[in-house]
């Protein structure tokens, strides 16, 4: 206790206006106590206080008289607990020098990392490493980072560096991927990337119910701290406050203007949530949906949004992992709603997302692309923006736009096993450039893991097959048959899903190479037996074939079935295939789905038109395979390369064979497209060629349709006898006009 302090005078008869002290400050002299004591003596020890009747709950008043007897009577146990309050004070005046200390630190490390330390331009990566948890509290243990990478994310001058790209260097240096990354580790990591420059490390410590959080910014280069930051919290829900302005103040270190960080500061105040556990479940439900566990996702999101009932981004995280499990739109749309009502107080990176998903769910395409557009122009790094946008230019047949998202969430997700499978198979079929998706095939190979092949087992299946697509692209034929007998030693070893995976992709892959017997004896369906037929140029087994995929599920039949009933004058059977499709929901296909029996308009327009020209009206024909021609260019599926048979026929009956040409040649250009779709679109590609070579000879182009068919003959160089395209080569003719493949008449 205090030596100095006036011992109070007893008595409580009178208490005239002298004896009255008016406020917090006259209180604490009477006493020789700090208002902190005396608040702390209010709530424990009952220190005899009185509030006046009014809203300033600051405007204290006391007795003397009152306070002489409270003092006289708790002076004892007060005096006991001097020397535990005197260590206290000591350890609150070290923290203040400490923190001084920092602050001095901090300002000199400022000046000193702006003009040279850290040499870092607008857009540059930083890496977050592991803050040290010094509180014991494992609330706190990687919540943090999150917390400052959450809160770095919503500037538009600063990128953090990803959880994936931090596990490809680690994958580089054999460690495992949930290697807690340290000061030493994460200086490495940042070496080894050469992209990144600067390292942010961080702690936190906690001293009574006062919480001391630090950050430093480090330069991978040579590892010396630049500068270094300190924030206190009062409590728990203080913390996410107190790493906002750690965000703040390394932004503005960094070089990003100070008056663009308070704007973003007010916007995220109200949206993020000062709940650390809500943020903890919220940073492993993101993590978990990403990878399509939805259930969990959904268990944890419950539990954030129980924690912070006003956490508007956990919310949509909600409605959407609900959604994803085709559960009812009355369970998911409240929580979309919920989020919405937040949407106007959040940041612009959450706020555009609530919208766009918001108007997604409630069927408002044009509105969502307009928010999603809007959020990639202001964050290019949003992963989920990329996603569903992607996802929704499939649905609008819009493949080679929506192939350039899927790479982008591969980039953001470099360790994810299926993103990168997705953008391997989707580049391989839309992009513009040969071998674009070839860096994440070779990203998916790594990542293929046991678990991946029984997750994903259609997706591993695709992949295996690559190597041997690409042989054959390359027009090496040996390595292309290798690859393929290696595969399918391989059938022996594997069972159930996984083995019909593989003997599709087998069976396709033979259909491209000729193969027709091999292909046969992996069939199990009826729709395997009609391309097997269509390949032999067989009518008898075709009729057959279609009519049992016809009279089977209705899942099986496609236009393809449609256009080749109309084709053999199976006109009933063509108009309830063409029933069945038309009155099919429609639903995108992924770009790993080999089959492609979903229908955007033009394949709807291409196969009515293909019923049109059996019937005999060739104008009403015409007008719709154009249309339908002109809407599927980019698809390469059946209904494309069929579509351009038919006109370049009624083009030549016409009498004009330039017009044809320029149909057959552009069609002519998918080899590639061709070959990823799987072995029936190859086999069309095959008879648009033929067809192509047999135009240039009636013009007289010799060399140009010798050069063709020259390619076509070393691609059926390990084809069946039987194989109708290599059957015409050998006699110098295209495949007969009054056959399956030509127009009826």
């Amino acid at each position: 206790m205090d030596t100095n302090h006036r011992e109070p005078s007893s008595g409580l008869s009178k208490t005239p206006a002298s004896d009255r002290l008016e406020s917090w400050k006259e209180i604490a002299a009477y006493l020789k106590r700090d208002v902190r004591t005396l608040r702390r003596w209010e709530k424990n020890e009952g220190l005899p206080l009185h509030r006046h009747m009014h809203d300033k709950l600051a405007t204290v008043y006391a007795f003397k008289g009152e306070l002489d007897a409270w003092w006289a009577n708790r002076r004892p146990k007060l005096e006991a607990a001097a020397p535990k309050e005197t260590k206290q004070k000591t350890r609150r005046w070290l923290w203040a020098l400490a923190a001084a200390a920092v602050a001095v630190a901090a300002g000199v490390g400022y000046r000193w990392s702006r003009s040279s330390a850290l040499p870092f331009a607008e857009r540059d990566w930083v890496l977050i490493a592991r803050f040290e948890n010094r509180t014991g509290e494992e609330v706190l243990d990687g919540t943090l980072e999150y917390a400052l990478e959450r809160e770095l994310a919503n500037s538009r001058f600063v990128n953090v560096v990803p959880r994936e790209r931090i596990n490809d260097a680690l994958q580089l240096m054999r460690k495992p991927p949930d290697t807690p990354v340290d000061r030493t580790l994460g200086r490495e990591v940042c070496l080894r990337d050469g992209g990144i420059r600067t390292l942010i490390t961080g702690r936190v410590e906690k001293l009574d119910t006062t919480y001391v959080l630090s950050a430093a910014l480090i330069n991978p280069s040579d590892g010396v701290t630049a500068v270094s930051f300190s924030e206190e919290a009062p409590g728990q829900r203080e913390v996410v406050p107190a790493i906002r302005r750690l965000s703040n103040r390394v932004r503005e270190t960094l070089g990003e203007q100070p008056a663009s960080i308070p704007r973003s500061e007010q916007k995220l105040e109200r949206v993020t949530t000062n709940s650390l556990r809500a943020l903890k479940l919220f940073s492993q439900a993101d993590a978990v949906i990403a990878f399509e566990n939805n259930e969990l996702a959904e268990q944890l999101l419950r539990q954030a949004v129980v924690e912070d009932p006003e956490f508007g981004s956990g919310y949509m995280h909600l409605a959407h992992a609900v959604r994803n499990q085709g559960r009812p739109r009355e369970e998911w749309l409240p929580y979309a709603r919920k989020a919405l009502e937040s949407s106007e107080r959040a940041s612009d990176r959450e706020r555009f997302f609530i919208l766009g998903s918001y108007y997604g769910m409630t069927g408002q395409p044009e509105k969502e692309l307009t928010a999603f557009d809007t959020l990639l122009r202001l964050y290019p790094d949003h992963f989920w923006a990329h996603s569903i946008k992607r996802f929704r230019l499939y649905r609008q047949g819009r493949y080679r736009e929506a192939s350039r998202h899927e790479a982008r969430t591969a980039q953001l997700r470099p360790n994810g096993f299926r993103m990168n499978l997705h953008a391997a198979a989707a580049l391989s079929r839309w992009a513009i450039q040969p071998f674009e998706g070839q860096q994440y095939v070779e990203r998916a190979r790594k990542l293929a893991s046991p678990e991946a092949a029984r997750e994903h087992a259609r997706d591993l299946a695709w992949l295996e097959l690559y190597p041997a697509r690409e042989h054959w692209l390359e027009g090496d034929l040996e390595k292309a048959v290798q690859e393929v007998a290696r595969l399918a030693g391989r059938l022996r070893s594997r069972t159930g899903r996984e083995r019909d995976l593989l003997a599709d992709n087998l069976r396709q892959f033979h259909l491209t190479l000729g193969n027709l017997k091999a292909a046969q004896e992996l069939s199990r369906d009826s729709g395997a037996l009609v391309a097997i037929a269509f390949a032999r140029d067989d009518p008898h087994a075709l009729r057959n074939s279609l009519r049992a995929v016809l009279d089977g599920s209705e899942k099986a039949v496609g236009p393809f079935e449609t256009i080749l009933s109309a084709r053999l004058g199976m006109l009933p059977e063509a108009e309830k295939a063409l029933a069945i499709i038309e009155k099919r929901e429609f639903s995108a296909p992924w770009p790993t789905d080999i089959e492609g029996k979903s229908l955007t308009e033009g394949t709807r327009k291409v196969a009515r038109g293909e019923l049109a020209l059996a019937r005999g009206r060739t104008a009403e024909a015409t007008r719709l395979l154009e249309e339908g021609f002109d809407l599927v260019p980019e698809h390469g599926f059946t209904v494309y390369f069929l579509a351009a048979e038919s006109l370049a026929r009624i083009y030549e009956q016409q009498g004009d064979p330039d017009r044809a040409v320029d149909v057959l040649r552009k069609a002519g250009e998918e080899k590639r497209r061709a070959v990823y779709f799987g072995g029936l679109s190859t086999l069309l590609w095959m008879r648009i060629e033929l067809r192509l070579a047999g135009l240039y000879r009636n013009e007289g182009r010799e060399s140009q349709a010798e050069e063709i068919e020259a390619e076509l003959r070393r691609l059926l160089a390990y084809a069946d006898l039987d194989h109708a395209t290599l059957r015409s080569l050998k006699t110098n003719r295209e495949v007969t006009p009054g056959s399956h493949s030509g127009a009826a008449g």
